[in-house]
Formats: structure tokens, C-alpha cells, sequence
């Protein structure tokens, strides 16, 4: 029963985030980049099935919800924006087929997992190319609240095994590393912007 909350828990957690953030990327509020979504829903989708067939139970909830988030922003990202693809984007794509036939000739799931949770953080470079430009167009509170729900998805199939929990714990790691460099940037443009003030007071 405790585990069923805590799976949704997580659940509604997305929910809510993901909401907000696609109604703010279908008004322009938002501008993330279409192929980073494109991976992580092929990675949600691989690391799904790993959940599932290592018995995560209500753990399995958060991916399965993610899955679907992800698929909705690449829709809604692809309709609002133009896409520009570049060859780093090919090659994260191109490792996502990849991953799902190593895992459907071997048989390893958790090669497979170790190769999504790598793939996973490689989506982020594509945002975050766009974000060191225009670090207000992305949304540090949304990728904070996934973040935290994949805390309560970890609780959610505890005890956790090394399939079931490394994908998880990897995008809490990658989930929090964006908000900071958000934050951060934010900041440096804050103070380029301030300097640029002063400079041009003193003429």
C-alpha cells in the first residue's frame, strides 16, 4: 500500500510539472529543443521494460508516466518550433536504437540500462547548447520536481535492485546538474548584463 502512494506520488508530481510545461512550450514561454525529448522518450521506453520485467511494481509508475510527458513535449515542441538537427543530436539518436537492439540480441538488461543512463544525460546537450544562449526560455522548476519524483519512484520499488534503481538515481543526478547550470548562467547573464549598465553610465 505505502508503495502505491509513493508510486503516485511520483505520478501526480509529473503530472503537474509536465502540464505546466508543455501549456509554456505550446505558448512560447518555453523553448527546449525537440530532439533532447525525442531521446528521452526512447530511453523512458527502454528503461520502462527493464522496470517491468525486474519487478518494480508501483516504481515502474513514474517511467511509464514519463514515457508518455515526453512523447507530449516532442509533439508539441515539433508543432511550435522549428527543428534543427545536428550531428551530436544523429549520433544520441542513432546510441538510442542502439541500446534496444544490444538489449534484444544479449539479453542484458543491464547493459542495456548502463548505456540509456549514459544516452539520458547525452539528451541533455542539446537543451542545454540552446540554454547557454537563452538560459530563461528552459524551466529549472520543472526539471527540479521530476528530479524529486524520482525519489519517491526509487521508495516506490524499495528494496531496490541494480536494474530497477540505477536509471532512476542517474536522472536525479542529471535532473539537479541542469538546474544548476541554469541557475548558474542565469546569474552570469545577470551580472554581463549589470557590467554592460555600468559601462555605459560611465560614458
Amino acid at each position: 500500500m505505502v508503495r502505491a502512494l509513493l508510486g503516485a506520488g511520483a505520478v501526480g508530481l509529473g503530472a503537474i510539472a509536465y502540464s505546466r510545461y508543455i501549456k509554456a512550450v505550446a505558448r512560447g514561454d518555453i523553448r527546449t529543443h525537440v530532439v533532447s525529448w525525442l531521446i528521452w522518450a526512447g530511453v523512458a521506453a527502454i528503461g520502462l521494460t527493464a522496470q517491468v520485467k525486474g519487478h518494480a511494481g508501483p516504481g515502474s509508475w513514474v517511467t511509464g508516466a514519463v514515457l508518455v510527458a515526453a512523447l507530449a513535449v516532442f509533439v508539441t515542441t515539433f508543432r511550435r518550433y522549428p527543428v534543427v538537427v545536428t550531428a551530436i543530436d544523429c549520433v544520441c539518436i542513432t546510441a538510442v536504437i542502439g541500446s534496444a537492439v544490444v538489449w534484444w540480441v544479449t539479453s542484458m538488461p543491464l547493459l542495456s540500462v548502463c548505456i540509456i543512463c549514459l544516452i539520458d544525460a547525452a539528451g541533455f546537450l542539446p537543451t542545454a547548447r540552446m540554454s547557454v544562449r537563452d538560459p530563461h526560455r528552459e524551466s529549472a522548476a520543472m526539471f527540479a520536481v521530476n528530479g524529486t519524483k524520482y525519489v519517491l519512484s526509487i521508495a516506490a520499488m524499495w528494496p531496490p535492485s541494480l536494474i530497477n534503481g540505477l536509471y532512476p538515481v542517474s536522472l536525479i543526478g542529471t535532473h539537479f546538474c541542469f538546474v544548476v547550470f541554469l541557475l548558474v548562467r542565469r546569474s552570469q547573464m545577470r551580472r554581463e548584463v549589470a557590467n554592460c549598465v555600468n559601462k555605459v553610465g560611465h560614458q
